[in-house]
């Protein structure tokens, strides 16, 4: 059910400074991808970005976020935000709820069309 779950809606996309702090951040949303993208919007590995900006543990932060800016790296996060949880509820619903009711009657007429011996 979790796959099925992030196409019941079209999910959203929200973009931001690469490993900064998403401006979703704190609001329950469910995350189904972060990525980190380069200018023309590929997908880029954190290696690559790691490798590219130097950065390490003494590394100062402000540098970092300064080189990412500068080769135009961001996060690119694809979600789907907590006031659809309700939506998605019933939906789920719905499919268990019929699938209960299809099992139902699979096992009425499997029990009733049975030759007695």
């Amino acid at each position: 059910m979790q796959r099925l779950r992030g196409r019941f809606e079209a999910p959203l996309h929200v973009t931001y400074q690469a490993f900064g702090t998403s401006p979703r951040a704190g609001l329950g949303d469910w995350i189904i991808q972060s990525r980190i993208v380069n200018r023309v919007g590929r997908t880029v590995s954190d290696q690559a970005v790691l490798s590219t900006c130097g950065i390490g543990p003494k590394t100062p932060k402000l540098g970092v976020f300064q080189c990412l800016a500068a080769h135009g790296y961001k996060q690119v996060d694809v979600y789907q935000p907590a006031s659809r949880f309700w939506t998605f509820q019933g939906i789920e619903s719905g499919i268990f709820v019929g699938l209960a009711v299809l099992l139902l009657l699979l096992t009425f007429y499997w029990v009733t069309r049975r030759t007695t011996s």
